[in-house]
């Protein structure tokens, strides 16, 4: 019964259509989660053994889940902000900076 609810839960998001909304209110929210999980993440330190067995890697999986949704959100926003005629230029351009530092 439990995996029913969940499976409809997943179909009812699946169901939202992405391109009809911009990718700044979701990028927004993205950034701000990342940046407070991020900033609480030296300070998991203070709680004790147990728990820091448990929230670290909740934690870090948190922290690579919304990195790779930055991949998810930044093609469309630059599509969005240069344009569709150079977007293949512009996109590898953006996608550059990730691996240049």
């Amino acid at each position: 019964m439990h995996i029913l609810i969940l499976l409809l839960i997943f179909i009812f998001i699946g169901k939202y259509n992405p391109e009809d909304s911009s990718f700044k209110v979701p990028l927004c929210v993205k950034l701000t989660i990342w940046s407070v999980v991020l900033i609480t993440f030296p300070h998991l330190s203070l709680f004790s053994e147990i728990v820091i067995k448990i929230l670290f890697p909740i934690w870090v999986f948190i922290l690579f889940t919304l990195f790779c949704g930055t991949f998810v959100l930044i093609p469309n926003a630059t599509g969005t902000v240069f344009g569709p005629v150079n977007l293949a230029v512009n996109y590898g351009l953006v996608f550059l900076a990730f691996v240049s530092f």
